[in-house]
């Protein structure tokens, strides 16, 4: 996934009212799919490994089971609100 269409989403997320009850806020077009499994999007987070390769990774809140995950972010998916 693009990183600034990523963080787009990041920023529509962070101001929908009332973060107990995202499920019922979350629109269609927020939501990126991971191993399967839908998700918002929380933040970005931009490290280095060992070698000074540039990291990006995204933590990510699960819709289904109410859990966060962090992974990489070439590994999440857009499917624009489908």
């Amino acid at each position: 996934m693009e990183r600034d269409k990523f963080l787009e989403l990041c920023r529509r997320c962070a101001v929908l009212p009332d973060k107990h009850s995202i499920k019922v806020n979350i629109t269609k077009d927020c939501i990126v799919s991971y191993n399967g499994d839908d998700y918002y999007p929380v933040n970005y987070i931009l490290s280095f490994d060992k070698n000074g390769k540039t990291q990006h990774n995204v933590t990510l809140h699960s819709l289904n089971t109410n859990s966060v995950t962090i992974t990489c972010l070439e590994k999440v998916k857009y499917n624009g609100g489908k």
